[in-house]
């Protein structure tokens, strides 16, 4: 049985997919360190076989061409590449292998991809792979449909400037299924290389959030590039040139250099002010509670990582960096001072008290009046996020919900605030822990959850009953049991 697989070829001029399959066969091993050159890969399907395959399964996608590519895959240490799905070895290298691929330029991957199914059960030819893809191009039709994309231009060398469609991912939910697509992404996906070298050299590859984020970008521009109509006749010559520049396939800019530069400066400082520029770090505002014996709350600044909003350092690690490296974790983070600026700057878009703490050249935090705090905690938070800046609250606010759905504890309708109910929670919570060393069920399900622990093992479908009794913690055990492709099925009155 043949099973298909995609890559993605990062060309400077133009990205594409790349489509390959393998089957299985009988192949004889080789001895790996005695090659000279980059070998076929010994199970894949040539140009012809794979034409034919995908046209006997109705995938054969428009405007493909035929080109050998160079896949770096885990090899066995007898000299044969993985199938899919196979277990990994103990003893396993990366190695690179020449293979048959029909090249897809993205102006036409996207609806290939549109077709393709959402779970594994209905196509058992695909590769795990080309689910990832078929949820990114979900994700990217959503994009669309919602508006969430930014008209830019571009710089490139020579002083060209080209008119692009760029995604805008500020929204909090947006944000995190970057994240997750990021964490997902399976390595073969960056593994291709064009044949042109035949020295034998192989790079393990790695998933990066950047690089989901610049593959997403290219298919989004792709998409809205074919379905744009110019109408130059209300426009002035500038404007004009860039609604031309954003349908031609090229998305060559025709205007004087200068003219460029200034569409250019104008929709980066545009873009930047609505979302930030893509960085492995993101400004954070951490809420402190007042101390005791005064009414004034803290609001502290610092930089916060993107892949894992556990990991964070003040401002004061950040001036001390300056335009260095700052480290958060095993992330590594340039030039934070700049970074943590211009967040602050987007902050205060969104929470206009925030100005007073920006007085000074390297701020580090400020003071806010309850009725601030309260405006921040209320409807500020989530505009923050928005703009992609991050918002740590204390204890009592953010956290008031998950230990009320940790005990299955419904919030009554009284005049009792939400302070007050949550500091009784507390002290029964820490005399609990003081007097037992067991968990319940509502800990097991909890616990995981705030601590962050990944699941073992993900699962193709998860059956909920009583739906109608499910809290917000148990749906997010239920997200992380479930696989990207996955099925819920929920039954409740």
């Amino acid at each position: 049985m043949s099973l298909l697989h995609a890559v993605w070829l990062q060309k400077p001029a133009e990205p594409c997919l790349a489509l390959w399959a393998d089957d299985w066969q009988v192949a004889k091993p080789l001895q790996l360190h005695e090659l000279q050159q980059v070998q076929q890969h010994p199970l894949a399907l040539d140009e012809s076989q794979l034409k034919a395959w995908l046209g006997k399964q109705q995938l054969l996608p428009e405007g493909h061409r035929g080109e050998e590519l160079q896949l770096s895959l885990p090899t066995r240490s007898n000299g044969l590449p993985l199938m899919a799905g196979e277990v990994l070895p103990k003893q396993l290298e990366w190695w690179p292998w020449r293979v048959a691929a029909l090249v897809v330029p993205a102006a036409k991957a996207g609806p290939w991809l549109s077709k393709l199914p959402l779970a594994s059960g209905s196509n058992h030819c695909l590769g795990d792979e080309l689910l990832w893809w078929s949820h990114l191009q979900r994700w990217v039709l959503s994009l669309i449909a919602r508006g969430r994309w930014l008209p830019v231009v571009q710089n490139r060398q020579g002083g060209k400037a080209e008119a692009r469609w760029e995604p805008l991912l500020n929204h909090e939910d947006d944000r995190r299924r970057l994240e997750d697509l990021a964490n997902r992404m399976p390595a073969v996906i960056l593994s291709a290389s064009s044949h042109e070298a035949t020295a034998i050299a192989c790079q393990k590859p790695v998933a990066a959030r950047q690089q989901v984020a610049a593959i997403l970008a290219v298919l989004l521009d792709s998409q809205l590039r074919a379905d744009q109509t110019i109408d130059p006749s209300k426009l002035n010559p500038l404007l004009s040139a860039w609604q031309a520049a954003l349908a031609s396939p090229t998305a060559s800019l025709e205007l004087p250099p200068e003219e460029g530069e200034r569409l250019a400066t104008a929709t980066a400082h545009w873009r930047e002010t609505v979302a930030g520029r893509m960085a492995p770090a993101r400004a954070l505002l951490e809420l402190k509670v007042p101390p005791e014996g005064s009414e004034l709350w803290q609001l502290q600044f610092g930089l916060q990582a993107e892949a894992d909003p556990s990991l964070h350092k003040p401002a004061a690690a950040v001036w001390a960096a300056g335009a260095g490296n700052l480290q958060l974790g095993e992330i590594l983070v340039p030039e934070p001072a700049e970074l943590l600026l211009e967040g602050l700057g987007r902050a205060l878009v969104a929470f206009e008290p925030l100005a007073r703490g920006l007085e000074e050249a390297t701020p580090e935090q400020m003071q806010l009046a309850p009725a601030e705090a309260f405006v921040l905690v209320r409807t500020a938070t989530s505009r923050l996020r928005d703009v992609g800046v991050g918002v740590v609250l204390p204890l009592t606010t953010e956290s008031l919900n998950n230990l009320f759905n940790h005990h299955d504890i419904d919030l009554p309708e009284k005049k009792l605030s939400k302070f007050q109910l949550l500091d009784l929670t507390l002290k029964l919570l820490r005399a609990s822990s003081e007097n037992t060393t067991k968990l319940d069920i509502s800990d097991l399900i909890w616990m995981p959850l705030v601590h962050c622990w990944p699941a073992e093992t993900q699962y193709d479908f998860v059956i909920i009953d009583e739906a109608q009794d499910i809290n917000a913690t148990r749906r997010e055990l239920v997200k992380r049991l479930l696989k990207p492709s996955g099925t819920v099925i929920a039954v409740g009155d």
